[in-house]
């Protein structure tokens, strides 16, 4: 199994439009062809999870300025009046999912988003990078 195929499984199958995976170090080990990160949006992302992100800051996805309305250690959550994101941490990489609200409630999302980190965490050497 690829990555591109996890993220096909957990997360566009499941009603997000967008999402990719990071890892810790920066790298892109997979995304569907509309969520392709930049490296300075990728060093963003990371640089959030290392100085505590402000509610109301501007961070910038696949070339789409999103708000952060809420932050913990874990996870950030951004909109932009249209789409929605959810980026988490875990102890091996970043998974960033963009989904709509008229498709996807945020419930909802988390839990699938949250799974795919769990699986990741579980099965990250089985993977083909």
């Amino acid at each position: 199994m690829t990555w591109d195929s996890i993220i096909d499984n957990f997360m566009v199958s499941k009603g997000f439009k967008e999402s990719t995976i990071i890892g810790l170090d920066g790298s892109t080990w997979g995304y569907t062809p509309g969520c392709f990160l930049t490296a300075e949006e990728i060093k963003n992302i990371l640089d959030l999870f290392e100085t505590k992100p402000k509610e109301n800051q501007n961070i910038k996805l696949a070339g789409e300025q999103f708000q952060i309305y809420q932050a913990r250690p874990r996870e950030i959550y951004a909109k932009n009046g249209i789409d929605n994101v959810i980026i988490e941490k875990n102890k091996k990489s970043y998974v960033v999912g963009i989904y709509q609200e008229d498709k996807i409630l945020l419930g909802n999302a988390l839990i699938n988003l949250q799974m795919m980190s769990d699986y990741i965490e579980r099965s990250y050497k089985k993977i083909k990078k």
